[in-house]
């Protein structure tokens, strides 16, 4: 389904607009897989764009709950149940939001799940398993590749059973020089082998 022109939508904890306009516009074109995932499941047919909302002064509390004011691009079309106020001042316009929690807090949440390290570039050149911030099996290709970008990293990233996107990295692991991504690189725990001797006695008491 097509997003309307207009509809706010959360992703990853920030609030996005579908807007007209072309690609190059779009803050999800530097995000080459949600990019595809969007085109492929008819969210976007290249007709429109996703505007990242601009925050507006401070959060505030409003009947025991906590909103965040956002200067919006176009009139907004809310497609779900979504807690919000709405003003109109001709030019700008300006929606609230409820702020149920923010991106930090989500992806720190996620991480700890997972148990995940910080991505180490030494641990990975030496074998160690890496996957992506949201848990994706990852496999590195090189470390050494030649581009404009400086991002000398390339990963093959599983997005479904069988199918896998080539995505390059900083060496610091980072999809992105600004900002995170779900796609950034990360350590995976390893998992240790250890043993214990257990000796019974004349009782036949194992200890």
């Amino acid at each position: 389904m097509e997003r309307k022109i207009g509809e706010i939508f959360e992703y990853h904890g920030e609030w996005y607009q579908c807007v007209n306009g072309g690609c190059k516009d779009c803050d999800f074109s530097k995000n080459t897989f949600y990019c595809k995932y969007l085109i492929e499941r008819d969210f976007c047919k290249a007709k429109s764009i996703f505007k990242k909302l601009e925050k507006v002064g401070e959060s505030y509390m409003l009947k025991d709950k906590k909103f965040q004011k956002y200067r919006v691009f176009h009139t907004p079309y809310i497609y779900k149940k979504i807690d919000y106020s709405w003003q109109s001042f001709a030019d700008p316009y300006y929606i609230s939001l409820e702020i149920k929690q923010n991106k930090e807090d989500m992806e720190d949440m996620e991480e700890k799940k997972l148990n995940l390290k910080p991505f180490d570039l030494q641990k990975a050149k030496q074998g160690k398993p890496v996957c992506t911030r949201d848990g994706r099996k990852a496999r590195i290709i090189c470390f050494d590749l030649q581009s404009i970008e400086k991002t000398p990293i390339v990963a093959a990233v599983q997005v479904t059973d069988k199918q896998e996107v080539i995505s390059h990295y900083y060496e610091d692991g980072r999809q992105f020089v600004d900002g995170i991504s779900e796609l950034d690189l990360m350590m995976l725990p390893e998992k240790k082998e250890r043993w214990i001797n257990i000796y019974r006695n004349e009782k036949g008491e194992y200890w």
